[in-house]
């Protein structure tokens, strides 16, 4: 006696499978397109790891465009907030007038 499975497919409609009994073995096409759909999603996986996730590397900042950076103003010490969108652009300290550029990360050192 064979088992059914069923499934749905990529559009939602079910789709049923023979399966065979417990000690009978699969037929080799299945056997090999197990393998191949394990090939693929470990490749996919991997992807998405290499270039959509891509593992912190030690002491780095992510910083999101929607993030707030708070830094200091190199001449009076005054602390800035600005959008992490103004990375590198430069603009005058409100206090001192001084010329501020906005560093890429937040400095990890606190004044005391």
């Amino acid at each position: 006696m064979n088992y059914i499975l069923a499934a749905r497919d990529a559009y939602g409609r079910w789709v049923w499978f023979n399966w065979p009994d417990p000690g009978e073995s699969l037929p080799w096409q299945t056997k090999v397109w197990c393998v191949v759909g394990l090939i693929v999603f470990c490749g996919v996986v991997m992807w998405l790891r290499h270039y959509v996730f891509p593992p912190k590397k030690k002491n780095e900042v992510r910083i999101s465009p929607k993030m707030d950076l708070k830094f200091a103003c190199p001449t009076c010490r005054f602390e800035l907030t600005v959008d992490a969108a103004a990375i590198g652009q430069s603009f005058a300290c409100p206090k001192c007038s001084s010329k501020v550029t906005v560093p890429a990360s937040q400095p990890t050192q606190s004044s005391v």
